[in-house]
């Protein structure tokens, strides 16, 4: 996980915005900056919580680490993206990895930038 500047709020990607993303979210500190990706711009994201569109969005705004709480198609599509710029991602969509193509490629991705899965 690459750690924030001393005087920035750690960023926390949140990958899904449905029961778990949100269980998720409402156990974050206040402290902690929130990006959410998710199809929607939900109405109860917490004051200061940021909706992001897409995958680019969510490398774009540069969060220090990724939980994603969605679909293991999800997992698939965003999870590989932000460990290929080194960011550590959290996994509630395990079963994603019984793709052994897909674990191939997250497990060569962690070796390759020293992110963590």
């Amino acid at each position: 996980m690459t750690m924030a500047a001393q005087d920035s709020p750690l960023k926390v990607g949140l990958i899904g915005f449905g029961a778990i993303g949100r269980s998720v979210a409402a156990l974050l500190p206040a402290s902690v900056a929130l990006g959410v990706l998710t199809r929607s711009s939900p109405a109860d994201l917490r004051v200061g919580a940021e909706a992001l569109a897409d995958v680019d969005a969510l490398l774009g705004w540069g969060p220090d680490v990724v939980i994603e709480a969605a679909s293991a198609e999800a997992f698939a599509s965003a999870a590989p993206a932000c460990l290929a710029r080194g960011i550590d991602v959290v996994a509630a969509s395990v079963g994603a990895l019984q793709d052994s193509a897909l674990l191939e490629r997250i497990v060569a991705l962690c070796d390759e930038t020293g992110s963590r899965l």
